[in-house]
């Protein structure tokens, strides 16, 4: 008995956390009526608006699955206790629930989606792509990665893409749904024989001490961003360049800016599934400003780019190599990020998102809020400022405060842009916040 207790009182806090993100997540089925009515109203909306919902959460879960995060070992085991066996074995069950979290959250969204939305005729087709993909995807995750696996992997997210965006704009025959279904279990067939056994996956067999150790610290970094909630260490790293010149000549810091926006490209696939996520969200959720989604939008989308100003300031040491003023360095870094906001928004507008005068507003201020979260100083947890509320719970508003730098920004001036003002009014607010963003 005494044992049981102390294993119930060790298990309570999870129990706990597990019962209340169950209640959590099962809520919105109770409320649908209540949801329909403040987000859709009294608009219809596209018949196949829940397969844009369904091929969207595909899309961006198959590209999570295939950044293969699973694949790691801890260095101490692999100098002084690697069995060789239990490494592989451990890689595989990690694969298996990586792949099997990410698919149950998109059929979590896509049940909503459809019962928020309603079904048609494309539901028992659709299933049978969601089932096709799933299995084309943990397939492929098993392979080590080559070029073939990259370029089916681009192919098969370039065709949910453009199924996510037609949903929106027109019918969907269900042949074409069973034919992309059963091609994708045709491939996931041919590909199976070069991905190993159950537990011993191929991926997990070919990896050598130098990718399992830099997935290790890819994680380890992930972690500790996480506990500490500082995300701008998340941001994507620099990546090799082909011009080893770039940075010679005249106009260094334009340079240096530039640069940081190249070595980032591969930020430029979430950038696009972004656009396309605006895309469908305006299409089945009518009700929702453009503003928001746009700023949003933006924000998301233009953050990555500017890492490099970013990793400056996580490391003061390394300011002291551009000879020039701290404003010099932000209006550069803001006038890339315009460059690349203005291509996101004219890609949006390709998907039949209105862009209306305040939602041009949106793209400075949100240009000014990424300058000014790049820009934030390096946290201090000793400036914690811990309040008590009058129910007795702890606040830590400072570090709130700290990590609210940048943010606050796009949110107060979103909020002055969709309050319903004369644009002669909230134009001069957010313009001013967004210049309070570049110079802060």
């Amino acid at each position: 008995m005494k044992s049981a207790a102390i294993w119930l009182y060790q298990i309570s806090d999870r129990l706990l956390i597990g019962l209340f993100a169950i209640a959590l997540l099962t809520s919105p089925f109770y409320q649908v009526a209540y949801l329909r009515t403040h987000l859709l109203g009294t608009a219809t909306p596209p018949a196949a608006a829940g397969l844009a919902v369904l091929a969207l959460g595909v899309a961006i879960v198959w590209r999570s699955v295939l950044h293969r995060d699973f694949t790691w070992a801890d260095p101490a085991r692999l100098t002084w206790a690697d069995l060789t066996d239990t490494r592989v074995g451990s890689i595989g069950r990690r694969l298996w629930a990586s792949w099997a979290t990410r698919f149950l959250a998109a059929a979590y969204l896509t049940v909503f989606g459809v019962l928020l939305l309603g079904t048609s005729a494309w539901l028992p087709a659709g299933a049978a792509l969601f089932a096709g993909v799933a299995v084309l995807a943990v397939v492929l995750a098993r392979r080590k990665p080559g070029r073939t696996e990259t370029a089916l992997e681009y192919v098969v997210l370039c065709g949910l893409a453009a199924l996510a965006v037609s949903a929106t704009v027109t019918t969907v025959a269900p042949t074409v749904l069973w034919a992309a279904a059963a091609g994708a279990v045709l491939a996931a067939i041919a590909s199976a024989r070069n991905s190993g056994p159950v537990r011993h996956p191929t991926v997990a067999t070919s990896a050598g001490r130098r990718d399992l150790v830099a997935g290790y610290m890819l994680r380890v970094v992930r972690q500790v961003s996480v506990s500490f909630g500082d995300a701008l260490a998340l941001l994507p790293p620099a990546g090799p360049l082909p011009w080893p010149r770039l940075l010679a000549g005249k106009y260094v810091v334009v340079r240096f800016v530039l640069v940081g926006v190249l070595s980032r490209a591969r930020a430029l696939l979430p950038a696009v599934l972004a656009a396309i996520a605006v895309g469908v969200l305006h299409q089945v959720l009518p009700l929702v400003d453009p503003v928001w989604l746009i700023g949003i939008g933006v924000y998301f989308a233009g953050v990555p780019f500017a890492a490099a100003l970013a990793s400056l300031c996580a490391v003061p040491g390394l300011r002291r190599w551009l000879g020039c003023t701290d404003l010099t360095l932000r209006l550069a870094t803001a006038g890339l990020v315009v460059v690349v906001a203005l291509v996101w928004v004219g890609l949006v507008a390709v998907f039949a998102v209105p862009l209306a005068l305040a939602a041009w507003l949106a793209v400075p201020l949100a240009v000014g809020a990424v300058v000014r979260t790049v820009t934030r100083p390096p946290l201090d947890y000793g400036n914690v400022g811990v309040a008590v509320t009058p129910d007795g719970n702890m606040v830590p508003v400072g570090l709130l405060l700290q990590l609210a730098h940048g943010p606050e920004v796009l949110v107060i001036g979103l909020l002055v842009i969709g309050f319903g003002l004369a644009l002669t009014a909230a134009a001069p607010v957010a313009l001013a916040l967004a210049a309070f963003g570049v110079a802060r």
